[in-house]
């Protein structure tokens, strides 16, 4: 395994998290292609589109970032602005990538579907196979995740990441707090 993948699913077993899919950024498509000066209408475009599980809106960086079935369903949008041969070569790379991040998600499911014992057992299996050391090392680093201490550590980092973006993006916050209590008014007036 690759170690930037091997990192991800260390990560993704001390946090007790998934690996997250790929995405990209429209804003950098476009500069990557000298169409930086219609970046505005292209995301404003995009993000007229329905599915928004597939297209993140990025308030802060004013960009819109994809994923492998966001960047088809922008596809039609895109054509405007960059040529079919870059889309398609983006959209061949999130879909491999992507892929190989859901293998790395079903070998952590699989490690995790298992018990103490089931743990230890699939560990002696590995060893009896000659699987990779990587394969081992998420095993392992999945045994010292089951203790209570990990539990609660894995808590105070999620409270303390939650803490860290509220202060670093307060100002953001109250502006947009401000705008739809704006709104929110403007429609009780109505």
């Amino acid at each position: 395994m690759e170690k930037e993948y091997f990192d991800l699913a260390i990560n993704a077993i001390r946090n007790k998290t998934e690996v997250e899919p790929r995405y990209i950024s429209i804003k950098k498509v476009l500069e990557l292609n000298q169409m930086s000066n219609y970046e505005s209408v292209c995301i404003s475009r995009i993000l007229e589109l329905p599915e928004y599980e597939h297209i993140v809106l990025d308030f802060i960086g004013c960009d819109a970032w994809v994923d492998d079935i966001g960047i088809e369903m922008a596809r039609p949008i895109l054509r405007g602005y960059v040529d079919k041969e870059v889309i398609d070569k983006y959209h061949n790379w999130l879909v491999a990538e992507n892929a190989l991040r859901k293998n790395i998600n079903d070998i952590i499911s699989t490690i995790r579907s298992n018990n103490r014992k089931g743990l230890k057992k699939l560990y002696n299996e590995a060893i009896g196979l000659d699987l990779d050391n990587d394969i081992l090392t998420l095993i392992v680093e999945e045994q010292k995740t089951r203790n209570i201490f990990n539990n609660f550590l894995c808590y105070v980092r999620k409270q303390l990441s939650e803490i860290d973006f509220n202060i670093k993006y307060r100002k953001q916050i109250k502006l947009l707090d401000l705008f739809f209590d704006k709104e929110k008014e403007k429609s009780s007036c109505a």
